[in-house]
């Protein structure tokens, strides 16, 4: 049994984009050898300023709030020594100055553990702000050494929508720096919108799309039943009403985790 709890503060470069914050409160139990359940709820709150339409120029700008409330539910499965299966369910609610939006997302995967590497491929079929999306996934993880001291973690994504096709590829690379501390670096390249990371754990579906996503992530073992986690991240990002416009946005993140 565990408990996670992480809380992000997001800023951005433009003054039509408001501070973002994100907060976030997990728990996993396993039931016998075989299955495991992850429970999580996060809450997401940004304030978007723009113009009043039909207002001169210089004039106050609107003030719009984005309210996002989620729910995950993840099962996992060990059929075999080397093979996991997985199924999960996704909801947000989300309200956008008066509208509100219910969203739901269904993932399932299998995944290969070796020694030295591991296979998953995933899927995730989605309705997000009343639109159908897809999501396939092949991702590989590698350990040289046969542990946590080197790894790296490759994936790559396609996504479908009505009338666009989109290609993500994400780079994990980590390692053990110190006695009880990790660093892990990251990046996500294609132009994205809509999309699940981390067996759809966390979603990314602000309505200005990613260009690119980069950060660093430290943890640092506190004791052997407690981890405390540190990151940045760095996006550029593209206002949805004018995709010629880029912004940036950095994210400072904590959490913590506990073993019970």
């Amino acid at each position: 049994t565990g408990v996670g709890i992480e809380s992000s503060y997001k800023t951005t470069d433009i003054i039509t984009r408001g501070n973002t914050f994100f907060q976030y409160l997990g728990v996993q139990n396993r039931f016998g050898s075989k299955m495991t359940m992850d429970l999580a709820g996060t809450y997401f709150n940004q304030s978007i300023n723009s113009p009043v339409t039909g207002a001169p120029a210089g004039a106050p700008l609107k003030t719009s709030s984005i309210n996002q409330t989620e729910f995950y539910n993840k099962l996992s499965f060990n059929i075999h020594p080397h093979w996991q299966l997985k199924a999960a369910y996704h909801y947000a609610n989300t309200v956008f100055d008066i509208s509100t939006y219910q969203n739901h997302a269904a993932f399932a995967a299998l995944k290969y553990h070796g020694n030295y590497f591991d296979i998953q491929v995933e899927g995730v079929y989605s309705n997000m702000f009343d639109t159908s999306i897809s999501q396939a996934s092949l991702q590989i993880g590698y350990y040289p050494k046969g542990n946590m001291n080197l790894y790296g973690i490759s994936t790559a994504t396609i996504r479908n929508r009505p009338s666009e096709t989109g290609f993500n590829f994400k780079q994990v690379l980590g390692a053990k720096v110190y006695k009880g501390v990790w660093l892990e670096a990251n990046a996500t390249f294609g132009k994205f919108k809509d999309l699940f990371e981390n067996d759809a754990k966390y979603l990314y579906n602000a309505p200005d799309q990613n260009q690119f996503k980069g950060g660093l992530v430290s943890y640092i073992s506190l004791s052997p039943k407690c981890t405390l986690e540190l990151g940045y991240t760095l996006e550029q990002r593209a206002i949805v009403t004018n995709t010629n416009q880029l912004f940036t946005q950095h994210s400072i993140t904590g959490g913590l985790k506990w073993k019970f």
